[in-house]
């Protein structure tokens, strides 16, 4: 039911962020896109499990964008003496679509069927 919940949650927020940009014809932040990271159930979940652990998770700006259009995020856990990177996230600027990783294809594809892959 948590599980139910966050998604429900997640799409809210989605459904949100898509509504402020199309409204108003702006580009989404990078402020909002981090935001909206931070409030996706498994990023919640993997954080939530690190800091069990004694370890610091992050969310990095990952300035080294492939398409100028995306704005990019590093997710991962911090450690002493060096960072593990869990996964990585794209946000579209005009659309605020989310798009993951697909560490087999080396390709970002839509949040909804990288969840589908999980499952």
């Amino acid at each position: 039911m948590k599980k139910k919940n966050a998604y429900i949650l997640t799409l809210v927020l989605c459904l949100s962020l898509f509504v402020n940009v199309s409204c108003k014809r702006q580009s989404v932040t990078t402020d909002a896109a981090l935001k909206f990271i931070q409030s996706l159930a498994e990023v919640m979940e993997y954080s939530k499990a690190l800091k069990k652990k004694g370890v610091k998770p992050f969310i990095r700006n990952d300035i080294s964008n492939k398409e100028p259009d995306k704005i990019y995020f590093s997710v991962g856990e911090s450690h002493e003496t060096h960072t593990v990177n869990w996964n990585s996230f794209a946000v579209d600027k005009k659309t605020g679509e989310v798009f993951v990783l697909d560490i087999e294809s080396g390709e970002f594809i839509p949040l909804q069927d990288w969840r589908s892959a999980q499952e």
